[in-house]
């Protein structure tokens, strides 16, 4: 089942003279599977997974989602239901507790807050200890960790992520690499991730490469 379907996606930026960032790409990604975009800084990764994840628009192009335009999608619920993002900057809310930015995904959706899964997610990420903890005071491989269990919070179908590990050493991101994946395994969920790093492409089941605002 196609969870995720784009065909000739363009985006232009006007800075003021025109920058064609993306140029036709087109994507199919599978339920369950785990696609690594990978290329050199500024070919427009971050820019096409943004796109995908509706937090940005389009020049030119369709997005289909579950087989459906994504047109037809309130977009703020889609986010908040059907879309769990990861960002290299962690987005975590730094004078909140680790709980309740593991909660706020609840909280925007105007849902009660299952806290019996937050606290599960807090656990299966090795942070339930901190969870009082104001994220501020976190580490940055506990915040990355942290961002991992906000995303599958609302038990979303896909995950977006932004170089999870790019601000982190490399024995945190070792161990990001592992749980994101473990989490994304087990619960088939489906996983497209923006990463330089041939490791964390290399355990996906699909690398593909962004040059030159084309997929190759």
């Amino acid at each position: 089942m196609k969870i995720l379907k784009a065909q000739a996606l363009s985006k232009s930026y006007y800075t003021p003279s025109e920058v064609n960032v993306l140029k036709s790409v087109s994507l199919e990604v599978e339920k369950g599977e785990a696609v690594a975009i990978m290329g050199k800084s500024g070919e427009g990764k971050s820019t096409l997974l943004h796109i995908l994840g509706t937090l940005e628009s389009l020049s030119s192009g369709t997005i289909e989602f579950l087989g459906k335009p994504i047109g037809s999608y309130y977009l703020p619920k889609l986010r908040n239901e059907k879309i769990g993002f990861i960002f290299q900057t962690f987005n975590l809310l730094e004078d909140y507790t680790l709980l309740e930015n593991i909660l706020m995904p609840a909280r925007i959706g105007r849902k009660d807050p299952d806290l019996k899964r937050a606290h599960a997610l807090l656990h299966e990420v090795g942070l339930e200890e901190r969870k009082n903890f104001l994220t501020k005071h976190l580490s940055g491989g506990e915040k990355q960790r942290a961002s991992i269990a906000r995303a599958l919070f609302n038990d979303p179908d896909l995950i977006l992520a932004d170089e999870p590990s790019g601000n982190l050493d490399r024995s945190n991101s070792q161990v990001i690499h592992n749980l994101l994946l473990k989490c994304v395994k087990e619960r088939n969920k489906t996983l497209i991730v923006v990463t330089h790093d041939p490791e964390l492409a290399g355990l996906c089941d699909r690398q593909i490469t962004l040059k030159d605002g084309r997929l190759t």
